[in-house]
């Protein structure tokens, strides 16, 4: 039995690299503003907003940890050993199979964004009418 890497995996391994990497970038950028700011007696960052941040951002990750321990944990676990169809070892086949079924989910994702307001918080009426964001 071969083993078939996921498409998908590989750009969340991508992401995290870029998270690691531009990590430091960030807090040293956001050091010089906070000391700048100090220096010119703006008072920019608050201690209160500071570790308000703190707690969503690790929220977040957190958040983002536990959900993708269950579904890499279950939930392919489970489909994995119960499988509807034997798996495919022609690779155009498996990549095009994959490609129309990628391209289904996410026609039913983004449907379901209009359809239902918890999902579809992130588009915003004006998204829709760009007459109303133009001059």
């Amino acid at each position: 039995m071969k083993l078939i890497i996921f498409a998908p995996m590989m750009g969340t391994a991508k992401e995290q690299l870029l998270i690691l990497l531009t990590t430091p970038l960030y807090i040293i950028i956001i050091g010089i503003e906070l000391i700048f700011s100090h220096l010119r007696k703006q008072n920019t960052y608050t201690f209160k907003d500071t570790i308000q941040n703190i707690y969503l951002m690790l929220l977040n990750g957190g958040l983002d940890l536990a959900f993708r321990s269950v579904y890499i944990g279950t939930v392919l676990l489970f489909f994995y050993n119960h499988r509807l169809v034997a798996p495919i070892e022609t690779p155009w086949i498996y990549w095009l199979t994959l490609l129309v079924f990628q391209d289904f989910m996410y026609y039913w994702l983004h449907r379901v964004d209009h359809e239902c307001r918890l999902f579809g918080l992130p588009i915003s009426p004006t998204t829709l009418r760009p007459s109303l964001i133009l001059p």
